[in-house]
């Protein structure tokens, strides 16, 4: 009788192993789309057609409120959120091209947050690793799972985001190098480069090939779904400025999708039963050729990318995969027309009123060595150290109180009170948001933020102010697989919750263990 019953647990078990088996993706299709406004895409995929971008609302699970829990952040520090779940404090990664503050308090710029001199790349002359990730992603947890029969290949315009989509145990990471045009990548993830991605770089169909003649961008539709009329004839060559400005257009999006359809071809990605994970970073972005948040051109990007998405579904088994499409929880929003002088912040005023200030309280001069548009203030480290009568978060705290009475200022946090107080703050968006501008080691002496209404004047800018800011923005995320039932999701969702929904769907462990609570 025992024999019996083990022998039908046995096989109880291998059918629920085989069920599993039978449901698990063979292929994981993880797009993040850069600016995706919830709004937008609402209201134009009334006019787009039925396979793209459509075909996804219609068949997936679709959140159409998506929240980051920031107020502000990059491509790069958005694009580490959706990956692993975490903020800069767990993931090291605040922004595309962080500032470093050395010990003596000099802040030492970067070109890249990823930038690492140990290892040499493929088609670019920059230095890049993950090394400076410190939070698994989505694809290391699948690593973690499947070992080497997963793959894990990334593919993006800019080398950050391709990063990090390929995480630190990936099998591959690509992206447009900005000098050449062409596909790079890094020797930290292989020895060699392979031959399908470097004949992609040479020849007449090759992306500098075409840059060297030049490529138009014109208007695809006139259906634009607003009252818009304005027509727009750009041409984008092989310079650096255009570059950066292609790779900040929708037409980069085909770029990205010629280059997964070789990886189709060229390796096993999503042809056996173990999952593999290919992670692409698409836009909504303008070019910068917009100054204002409803363009021609943005709203152009949105049909542009919906005939990718279309491309994009045909070179994939939708049996078998499980495609999750994203925006990163920003856009960018642009100044007035016309700068009002009453509700303009201008840093430098404010540095030499709080030296003043300073001066009259401690008798020291200088104290504060700058203070930054972006809300940034840092302290004079060197003359801190050498006066024993000054307490560094004394001078915080007193620089912070100043701020607090300026004009326009909004909220002013210090940098010790950031690091004592994370925990009973982290529901906050507005302390997250300080939190998170940079890692503990680099973080500003005093973080800070204006009112709505106000802007910061940057004397570095041709009109005396940044030409745009990026901000939180609600946005939609949609998963389709055959097995999730086609769905509407009011409920608002935390960016954050994104990777541990796929995890989920995977059987694998989330990145972030924690449970985070939607706003």
């Amino acid at each position: 009788m025992n024999k019996i019953l083990t022998g039908l647990v046995s096989l109880f078990t291998l059918c629920q192993v085989g069920v599993l088996q039978a449901q698990t993706p063979r292929l994981v299709l993880l797009i993040t789309v850069e600016e995706l406004r919830s709004d937008l895409l609402q209201e134009l995929s009334e006019e787009m057609p039925h396979d793209g971008l459509n075909r996804l609302l219609t068949k997936g699970r679709v959140y159409q409120g998506v929240y980051s829990p920031l107020r502000s952040a990059d491509a790069t520090a958005s694009e580490a959120i959706i990956h692993t779940g975490a903020l800069a404090s767990a993931t090291g990664v605040s922004e595309r091209q962080p500032t470093l503050k050395e010990r003596s308090g000099r802040r030492v710029p970067t070109n890249s947050v990823f930038q690492d001199k140990n290892y040499l790349g493929y088609a670019t002359s920059g230095n890049y690793s993950p090394s400076a990730l410190t939070s698994p992603t989505i694809g290391d947890n699948l690593k973690r799972a499947y070992g080497s029969k997963s793959l894990v290949y990334s593919i993006a315009p800019r080398a950050e985001e391709a990063i990090i989509g390929a995480g630190i145990y990936g099998d591959a990471a690509y992206w447009i190098d900005g000098y050449s045009a062409r596909w790079a990548s890094s020797t930290y993830y292989s020895k060699e480069f392979p031959w399908y991605i470097d004949k992609s770089n040479t020849g007449a169909q090759s992306l500098p090939a075409r840059l060297s003649n030049g490529i138009r961008w014109q208007p695809l539709s006139t259906k634009t779904g607003l009252p818009l009329s304005d027509t727009f004839n750009y041409q984008f060559r092989k310079s650096t400025s255009d570059i950066a400005d292609f790779k900040d257009s929708p037409l980069v999006n085909d770029e990205v999708v010629s280059l997964a359809r070789k990886l189709f071809e060229s390796t096993q990605l999503g042809k056996d039963e173990t999952p593999d994970l290919l992670a692409l970073h698409l836009t909504v972005g303008n070019a910068n050729r917009a100054t204002q948040d409803l363009s021609r051109e943005t709203i152009e990007s949105y049909f542009r990318l919906d005939r990718t998405i279309a491309s994009l579904l045909q070179l994939v088994d939708i049996k078998s995969t499980l495609v999750i499409l994203t925006g990163n929880g920003m856009s960018r929003e642009y100044p007035p027309t016309i700068i009002d002088d009453r509700r303009l912040f201008k840093p430098e005023r404010c540095l030499a009123l709080v030296n003043m200030y300073l001066h009259a309280e401690y008798g020291v001069q200088g104290l504060v060595e700058e203070i930054t548009p972006t809300g940034s203030v840092y302290l004079n480290r060197e003359a801190i150290k050498n006066n024993p009568k000054l307490q560094l978060k004394a001078l915080q705290s007193a620089v912070s109180d100043f701020l607090l009475e300026f004009s326009g200022i909004a909220y002013a946090i210090e940098e010790h009170r950031l690091r004592d107080q994370a925990i009973a703050n982290s529901n906050n968006a507005t302390w997250l948001t300080a939190l998170n501008s940079a890692t503990n080691a680099n973080r500003p002496d005093v973080v800070f933020g204006l009112l709505p209404s106000w802007i910061a004047q940057d004397l570095s800018t041709e009109r005396g102010v940044a030409k745009y800011q990026m901000t939180a923005t609600p946005t939609t995320t949609v998963i389709m697989y055959p097995s999730i039932e086609a769905k509407k999701i009011d409920t608002p969702l935390d960016l954050r919750e994104v990777s541990t929904k796929i995890a989920w769907i995977l059987r694998i462990r989330p990145p972030t263990p924690s449970t985070i609570l939607s706003k």
